[in-house]
């Protein structure tokens, strides 16, 4: 497939599902150097959500994204050209080992035209990063913020998609806001918070 240049849309270097998107690449052997030299042609896609109409509307051939659920996706699932891939299990497991990437099934059922279930990585829960010598008083307030917020913030992205075919739980509930992070330990800004809102 690499010997047959396409024009493939992926989100831009803004965005953390690109740091998924080149470790996938890579761990097939290859990079997005690689396939330009080949003839590819690489659209980054600076707008997260408009990244599958390219594909719609003609200007892309491929989309390697997240967020299946929005309505661009689902728009795009709908159309009879497309076939969706999957990631050979070797390369989940070396994802997953190396950087913790999940394992996860795109069911055939998520969209009309799936024929199979399709492995993928999973890339759910977003995760906000900081440094541990941030001060504890901002985290504190940056958490209450995105928390206190989160249907300004957060939410409004996914309103008018039915909850069954969402990708976030939407309302978003902060009593599961910290969960699923690993063994990363919470700032002990945010985990003042959570602890005062009897969140932890």
């Amino acid at each position: 497939m690499i010997d047959h240049p396409m024009r493939i849309v992926l989100a831009n270097k803004d965005f953390p599902v690109r740091f998924a998107v080149e470790r996938i690449l890579e761990a097939y052997g290859t990079s997005i150097d690689d396939l330009k030299q080949k003839g590819w042609q690489i659209i980054e896609e600076s707008h997260c959500l408009k990244i599958p109409t390219l594909v719609l509307d003609g200007r892309a051939d491929a989309v390697i994204h997240e967020g299946r659920m929005t309505p661009a996706w689902m728009e795009l699932g709908k159309t009879s050209k497309m076939r969706y891939l999957p990631v050979d299990m070797h390369v989940l497991e070396e994802l997953e080992n190396k950087y913790g990437f999940r394992k996860a099934v795109l069911s055939k059922w998520m969209f009309p035209n799936m024929e199979e279930d399709v492995p993928c990585v999973d890339f759910a829960d977003w995760l906000l990063f900081t440094r541990e010598d941030m001060p504890e008083d901002f985290i504190y307030l940056l958490t209450k913020i995105l928390i206190e917020k989160r249907d300004t913030l957060i939410e409004f992205h996914f309103r008018g998609i039915q909850l069954n075919f969402n990708v976030v739980t939407c309302p978003l509930d902060p009593a599961q806001m910290n969960k699923n992070i690993g063994n990363i330990p919470l700032h002990k800004g945010a985990e003042r918070y959570y602890r005062e809102q009897g969140l932890l």
